[in-house]
């Protein structure tokens, strides 16, 4: 059977992945303005925690994702969680949890994607990110969620950006943006269908 889950990942510039995920562990005891907590499991897994979801934060390569060589900071949700009566809200305990890593660990990028075992589907996943590309800070491939530092706005242009066809475009403290195609992550036909849009803008300026 195949399991699909709403994938976060964090591309994070320091090398000792230990180090990020400490950083998330300042951040969250620092900050008592909101229901979001952690369990730390090992230096390396903590489990975060929310009044209505639980997640894991880790470092990984995710070969089983897409081609990358390098660790990246990532957790995840099942779609099938958010596809329960009150998945609207699980939906907002995750990004709230993207938006605290984020601030947390100043990603050189940050990316949603649906994820999916490679060896039980025949698809090529397009890899968001790539060393090239982030020289010149810019993606490699759009996705579900982007998560683009102040770096990379300005590369973009922030009007550019701002202009997608995305369901929610948010600015962020640091000057970031963080852009959603469709809060639809459980439907596939609104999914193809915000990301046909999304990719077709990106071709455009490629």
């Amino acid at each position: 059977m195949t399991e699909f889950h709403l994938l976060a990942g964090f591309l994070c510039e320091e090398t000792n992945p230990v180090e990020s995920i400490s950083q998330v562990q300042n951040y969250l005891d620092e900050d008592s303005s909101n229901d979001l907590t952690y369990v730390s499991e090992r230096e390396d897994k903590l489990r975060l925690k929310s009044n209505s979801i639980h997640t894991y934060l880790s470092p990984e390569k995710m070969s089983h994702v897409f081609p990358y060589n390098k660790q990246i900071l990532s957790m995840g949700i099942g779609l099938d969680e958010l596809r329960r009566d009150d998945g609207d809200k699980r939906l907002a305990s995750f990004l709230e949890f993207v938006t605290l890593i984020y601030h947390a660990t100043d990603p050189l990028y940050g990316f949603g994607m649906l994820s999916y075992r490679l060896e039980a589907i025949d698809v090529e996943v397009p890899p968001p990110i790539s060393d090239k590309k982030l020289a010149e800070n810019r993606i490699n491939h759009p996705t579900w969620l982007m998560l683009f530092p102040p770096e990379m706005v300005e590369a973009y242009g922030r009007e550019w950006l701002k202009s997608l066809p995305a369901a929610r475009i948010d600015s962020l403290d640091d000057g970031g943006l963080l852009v959603i195609t469709t809060m639809e992550v459980t439907d596939a036909d609104a999914v193809y269908e915000a990301m046909q849009n999304i990719e077709q803008a990106f071709d455009e300026i490629q």
